[in-house]
């Protein structure tokens, strides 16, 4: 119970750091996008899954919404570069591993 309490407060911080990196990146204006460390959320994820975190804890949720929306992205990039670049097929295996481990197939179609 402890480790998965220590768990959530580390996912609430994670998240909020890159909320509030977010919204600096924002107010600065240009073409700097933040980028989510999709390598992180998914560990998150994972270990809280472990830990027995239901999969409907809020920031659980955040989490698999970041992983999802980056994932989607992420999958329609490979396929674009599927034929020039090699290592695009690699990470689009590597991304649609994720999908499924996530049951996110019918929310990413």
């Amino acid at each position: 119970r402890v480790a998965r309490e220590r768990h959530l407060e580390s996912i609430a911080r994670w998240l909020a750091s890159g909320q509030a990196e977010m919204r600096q990146r924002s107010e600065l204006g240009g073409d700097v996008m933040f980028e989510w460390d999709t390598d992180a959320a998914y560990r998150l994820w994972s270990d809280a899954l472990k830990l027995g975190v239901p999969a409907t804890h809020p920031d659980v949720q955040a989490l698999t919404g970041i992983l999802a929306n980056v994932l989607q992205v992420g999958l329609e990039e490979c396929l674009g570069a599927y034929k020039e670049d090699p290592c695009a097929r690699q990470r689009m295996i590597t991304m649609a591993k994720r999908v499924r481990e996530m049951g996110l197939q019918r929310t990413l179609g």
